[in-house]
């Protein structure tokens, strides 16, 4: 598949409308966003407030399109010599529609070589090792174990039995990975029109630090069009799921059954508690803790303990607890 200009990207999303032109015969080369921009990459605005963060950052020459509602905007976009900027009336769905080409592009341009095995690596026989994919020094692949095409894996690492390790996944040095987990899945992202849920195409892939572990029967998606982050020294328990985007810290610990959100940021050293969780688009500052069972649904600065539904600071939602217990016990 060739690589697109943006009359290709009109004619697959008609609607686009052609707003400041420097040099929209370029190629577009991948989907980016404002985390991992690239060279002429393509990057969506939805919102006012992503429109700020993109006007306060450097970026570098890419293709930009906005929401129909941000066109009055769109001059302020002129200081990045854009190849081009664009407006979609339903941004949405062009997000859905565009990703598709783009993420069949990433895939077919995986060099088809065989992979680069340590050796000192040991791939057990009924693992599974993809094409342009490399094995570091004195990793064991258990029976099972699944690396799909173009991953990075360090050395002294442990995939067990059954674990699946998507394309586009890169691992530092000193990871384990438990039983049934699945790494770079995509993330569950859809935009509704007319009855229908139209995917949108995950290619973002993983990227995990050194000395990181995931327990069995853990998730962590693919991000959409950059890598979800996992930092050094993090530690999930079993059955923990991190949608896609998220990035979490050092040596971040997330006990059983937790959930987090997509696009969520997790600082160095934040715990979660079991059977807690996280929304979507919110951030934790450094050391947070949020006690079992609590339901985060703001952000909250560095060192806040949290507890409860939705999760308050922990002496003040005990407070609470108390208070409502004690007016429950009156005599009527």
């Amino acid at each position: 598949m060739r690589l697109m200009k943006f009359e290709d990207l009109q004619k697959i999303v008609p609607n686009l409308k052609l707003i400041t032109e420097s040099n929209s015969t370029s190629e577009i080369l991948s989907i980016c966003d404002l985390d991992f921009p690239s060279q002429n990459g393509l990057l969506f605005i939805k919102n006012k407030k992503y429109l700020n963060r993109v006007l306060e950052s450097k970026l570098p020459v890419l293709g930009i399109i906005l929401s129909e509602k941000l066109e009055s905007e769109a001059k302020d976009l002129e200081k990045f010599n854009p190849l081009f900027v664009a407006t979609a009336t339903n941004i949405d769905l062009a997000v859905s529609f565009l990703s598709k080409p783009f993420y069949e592009l990433k895939y077919s341009s995986i060099l088809q070589v065989e992979a680069k095995i340590a050796a000192s690596a040991k791939v057990h026989e009924g693992a599974f090792v993809g094409k342009d994919v490399s094995i570091g020094e004195n990793t064991v692949l258990h029976p099972g174990a699944v690396v799909m095409d173009n991953c990075v894996i360090g050395s002294n690492c442990v995939l067990y039995p059954n674990t699946s390790i998507y394309p586009f996944v890169e691992m530092g040095d000193d990871v384990r990975i438990h039983s049934g987990s699945v790494i770079g899945a995509d993330g569950f992202g859809y935009n509704h029109d007319a009855g229908v849920h139209h995917k949108v195409w995950h290619m973002g892939g993983v990227k995990i630090g050194n000395s990181v572990e995931v327990g069995a029967n853990s998730q962590i998606d693919g991000g959409t069009f950059s890598p979800t982050v996992i930092g050094d020294g993090t530690k999930l328990d079993n059955n923990v799921q991190i949608g896609h985007n998220c990035r979490l810290g050092r040596g971040v610990m997330i006990c059983g059954h937790v959930a987090i959100g997509g696009s969520s940021y997790l600082d160095d050293y934040t715990v979660f508690g079991g059977k807690s969780g996280m929304g979507d688009n919110m951030k934790l500052g450094k050391g947070c803790q949020v006690a079992g069972g609590a339901l985060v649904n703001t952000d909250w600065p560095d060192g806040t303990v949290l507890g409860g539904h939705p999760a308050r600071p922990l002496k003040e939602w005990m407070r609470g607890i108390a208070f409502v217990r004690k007016e429950s016990l009156k005599k009527k």
